[in-house]
């Protein structure tokens, strides 16, 4: 019999393998935010588990990914804190919305530092390392007009010939979300240049949304704000692409603003999980649409677990009273499916607890020619077997479902998955 609680576990210690103890299956290009990512899921089990960090989660991260990224090629050295938006802009360091997945990772531990085990002088250097992350990504904000009547927003990098540079929405998402919590965290005295980031990027998106260029026809967050350069010709059925992950995104950080000391957004937070449900099949399990670049399919297939890790968010004590009527329902029917569907059950060791990209294929069956639905793995369109990196993100997004499972209670965490169980939620 395997609970949710032990699916959990399963899942976790089977990212455990794939990182393995030097962090090797994160290149020190596109698998720096990855590594962000990663850590952020791993360490919200530990935290639902309540485990210390036994393993050097954090540790190791830092040690193997982030420090190594934050040497210039050319001069081999480090590229010391107070440069990094300018490095990052000009196109040579890390896309800048990279250190907002790390400082939200990075804030994470912080505030659960004792239940993870840190010590006080650790703790103290996360929370330095944070702060160094949120001047790195704030430090390009740009307060000129970004589209006809929105002004603001910070660039992940500054290069018209590259795919999804620019002032794009999930970059300001994550900085948002950092400022909140820096703002949170912060004494007193210190607060004020996270409050008035979260203020800047709260006003940027509020205002997107009443002059039109935040959303497509169907209320969904578009990829970056329409007439925003570099963004159009990225297109799911003739509109502007949109991805998943930042739907889940601006709900977390709508949801969190007055926790923070900001305006109360949860009337649009209400909104957008309401369209989000456009996005659910019939089974209520989460597809994302394909990539229309297919360099970034692994990039983007970490969004479903993006919008499962913002769900809880609704259960902070400051969300609004009335959570999605189907919370439970909706939480149990992705981690099930996300179990029950495992391509390689019949395999041995930790390979048979691998998850795939598409939590339900019966709900959005895949189609190669012409391309349909959603794939087992990120890159099969290509005609190319999952790469170790590949199986890593699918695990991680996996994870982020059954993590969600924990905000339900024991009870239901210490039940059977089944698939009688699944049938009678539907």
């Amino acid at each position: 019999m395997t609970t949710y609680r032990n699916a959990a576990e399963l899942a976790f210690q089977r990212i455990i393998e794939l990182v393995g103890n030097d962090n090797k299956v994160f290149d020190t290009g596109n698998g720096y935010w990855h590594q962000a990512n990663t850590l952020d899921a791993c360490l919200e089990h530990l935290i639902m588990t309540k485990q210390k960090d036994n393993y050097g989660l954090l540790k190791n991260a830092i040690k193997y990914v982030f420090d190594p990224r934050m040497i210039d090629s050319g001069t081999k050295k480090p590229v010391p804190p107070s440069e990094w938006a300018k490095w990052s802009y000009d196109g040579n360091g890390p896309w800048a919305d990279d250190y907002g997945w790390w400082g939200n990772a990075l804030m994470r531990a912080y505030e659960h530092r004792t239940v993870l085990g840190y010590d006080d002088n650790f703790a103290a250097s996360i929370f330095a390392l944070a702060i160094n992350c949120f001047n790195g990504l704030s430090g390009t904000w740009d307060s000129s007009e970004a589209v006809p009547g929105v002004s603001g927003g910070a660039w992940n990098h500054y290069n018209p010939n590259w795919a999804l540079t620019g002032r794009n929405n999930v970059t300001n998402l994550v900085l948002w979300l950092l400022a909140q919590e820096l703002t949170v965290q912060s004494d007193k005295d210190h607060k004020e240049p996270y409050l008035d980031r979260m203020n800047s990027e709260a006003l940027f998106f509020s205002t997107a949304d009443q002059v039109g260029v935040l959303k497509n026809s169907k209320n969904l967050l578009l990829e970056r704000l329409k007439g925003m350069s570099n963004g159009t010709t990225f297109k799911v059925s003739n509109e502007p692409w949109y991805w998943i992950g930042d739907q889940g995104l601006y709900m977390r950080a709508c949801l969190q603003n007055k926790r923070a000391g900001g305006i109360d957004y949860s009337t649009a937070a209400i909104a957008i999980e309401k369209d989000i449900r456009s996005m659910r099949d019939s089974d209520g399990v989460l597809h994302d649409n394909k990539c229309p670049n297919s360099d970034f399919n692994d990039d983007y297939a970490t969004g479903k677990g993006a919008v499962m890790r913002s769900y809880r968010y609704w259960l902070s004590p400051l969300s609004p009273n009335t959570q999605p009527a189907d919370y439970d329902q909706f939480v149990l029917a992705n981690a099930s499916n996300v179990w029950l569907n495992r391509p390689w059950q019949n395999k041995s060791g930790s390979e048979q607890y691998q998850f795939s990209s598409n939590w339900n294929p019966k709900g959005k069956p895949y189609s190669a020619d012409p391309y349909s639905g959603e794939p087992e793995f990120p890159n099969d369109a290509l005609g190319v077997p999952p790469s170790k990196f590949s199986l890593l993100v699918c695990q991680v997004a996996g994870l982020e479902a059954l993590n969600a499972v924990f905000t339900l209670g024991d009870k239901i965490l210490d039940q059977e998955i089944s698939k009688q169980a699944v049938s009678a939620m539907v």
